[in-house]
């Protein structure tokens, strides 16, 4: 689904009403309607009801308008409170003038106790800080009692960014028109407030023309079913362990066995056929045996504790028979480990996923990403996207889209910035927002069994994009439904419950579409 920024909003409705010939008026009336369906669903019984709906002179005070109309007709108690009096040429005018507002003074004295509040005052084009009297209004109707309700976007927020500009309407819903604002998914944990602002989001149509927002080729997407369907097409029954790949993992040293056992256990509970983990041989004399299901492959000396160049040409043999790679959980820091990790990067064609101690080694050369022929996926947090591209987390997190599109389209690879909302920027430039995942999650590991859910999942369908987006979806959903129950989700608990995600597919998130 696209995410549209406040200009490809604004581009899109113009083109709407002037090329597909669609009234203004009659795109105001839709989304009215389309709100209080929302309310309707949310309320079912609207008599008698007490709601308060303060409309700002613009679009969106006319959206609320047509709001308090249907409202009024259902039998609610509908007060409405404009900002100030409809611009002489706004959409709003046209609507019936006995909805015009009591005056500003002392209003919320006059407000009591409302079961709902509806925000009208400000639409996307809202660009600096809110200051003086709507300022006070906003701070003022979050102090009201009730269900909050926002028509398009919260007051305040900024559509592009999700910041809040000064202040801004915290929803408990809000219904949103055509397609979600890029703001509501901004993933930035520095400057962006939007997750308290937004609540429960709804997605609603008003009628609004597909060829025209093929037109605007958007760059930016949420992750959603519609798109991830493929992956989740159910088994043939011709097929057998080979259909489904060869997921060999280069990973651990001395003393830093799990990460590399999660990633490559994982894959195989992601529906790979086959796993093999390839670790140095000091480092397999220490493995779990309980890990059944799992190949190994020891490279080098009985006392090996990690990768060095000598082991480059043992390694390679065994890769020959990968459907995917995936390297670095474990791997260590070692100057021979960096080194052995960009030849296996500049030998090997195949797909690969890179990830912890194997992007500490890219982010020693990252033009060795430039030889790369196979499918590249590299899976960092923000502190790992700091040290590729030459600078801090909190500067990574100020510009968390900026930055992850940029190293992609920079190296022809597939970057995956993880955190809150994670970010998947895909070599072509098309950046893809995941909103699946919760704090119960932040335990360790978790990197090292998404790295196994990637690998897994395209050693199953190779390049295909599904697969990319499917596996950000995935981890979050399982840890989503984990985390209604419980208060930590730990990596182990997602690696041994992906079927969840496969069962449950979208039902706990918020976004009603």
């Amino acid at each position: 689904m696209y995410l549209l920024t406040a200009q490809e909003t604004r581009r899109l409705d113009d083109l709407s009403i002037h090329r597909c010939k669609i009234p203004a008026r009659r795109l105001m009336n839709r989304a009215g309607k389309e709100v209080f369906r929302v309310i309707k669903k949310e309320f079912e019984n609207l008599k008698r009801k007490k709601i308060a709906v303060f409309c700002g002179p613009g679009n969106n005070g006319g959206d609320g308008l047509v709001v308090a109309r249907h409202l009024k007709k259902a039998g609610a108690k509908v007060q409405i409170f404009l900002l100030s009096p409809p611009r002489k040429r706004g959409s709003s005018t046209y609507l019936d003038s006995r909805f015009r507002g009591n005056d500003i003074g002392g209003i919320f004295d006059k407000i009591g106790k409302p079961d709902l509040v509806i925000d009208a005052l400000f639409g996307i084009g809202l660009s600096r800080p809110l200051a003086g009297t709507p300022r006070k209004w906003i701070r003022e109707m979050n102090r009201l009692k009730g269900v909050k309700l926002a028509i398009d976007i919260p007051s305040g927020l900024c559509a592009d960014t999700g910041k809040v500009l000064g202040t801004a309407f915290r929803a408990d819903i809000t219904v949103t028109f055509g397609y979600p604002k890029r703001g509501f998914f901004p993933g930035d944990g520095t400057l962006s407030q939007a997750h308290n602002c937004v609540g429960k989001l709804y997605v609603r149509p008003i009628g609004l023309s597909p060829r025209v927002i093929e037109q605007l080729k958007p760059q930016t997407h949420l992750i959603t079913t519609s798109d991830i369907k493929p992956p989740l097409n159910p088994r043939l029954k011709t097929s057998h362990k080979g259909t489904y790949g060869h997921v060999f993992t280069v990973a651990c040293s001395l003393g830093k066995i799990g990460a590399g056992l999660m990633a490559a256990h994982t894959a195989l509970k992601a529906g790979a056929g086959l796993s093999t983990l390839v670790l140095p041989s000091g480092a397999y004399r220490k493995i779990d045996p309980r890990a059944l299901e799992i190949m190994y492959e020891p490279i080098g000396p009985g006392n090996s504790a990690f990768f060095t160049p000598k082991d480059l040409p043992a390694v390679l043999e065994r890769l020959k028979k990968a459907t995917v790679v995936a390297i670095g959980p474990g791997l260590g820091a070692h100057p021979h480990t960096v080194h052995f990790v960009h030849s296996v990067l500049s030998h090997y064609r195949g797909p690969m996923v890179i990830d912890a101690d194997g992007l500490n080694a890219v982010a020693a050369n990252p033009e060795i990403l430039m030889k790369r022929r196979g499918l590249t996926l590299l899976t960092p947090h923000p502190a790992e996207m700091g040290r590729l591209v030459g600078t801090t987390t909190p500067v990574v997190q100020k510009n968390r889209l900026k930055t992850t599109a940029s190293f992609a389209r920079r190296y022809g690879v597939n970057v995956l910035l993880k955190g809150y909302r994670s970010i998947l920027s895909l070599s072509n430039g098309i950046t893809w927002i995941n909103p699946t995942g919760n704090p119960a999650m932040a335990s360790a590991g978790q990197g090292d069994v998404l790295t196994g859910i990637y690998a897994g999942l395209m050693a199953q369908y190779l390049q295909r994009t599904e697969a990319l987006l499917f596996g950000c979806f995935l981890h979050g959903l399982v840890g989503d439904l984990l985390a209604q129950k419980r208060r930590v989700v730990l990596a182990t608990d997602v690696a041994n419950n992906l079927d969840l995600g496969y069962d449950k597919g979208m039902s706990n998130i918020k976004c009603q579409i």
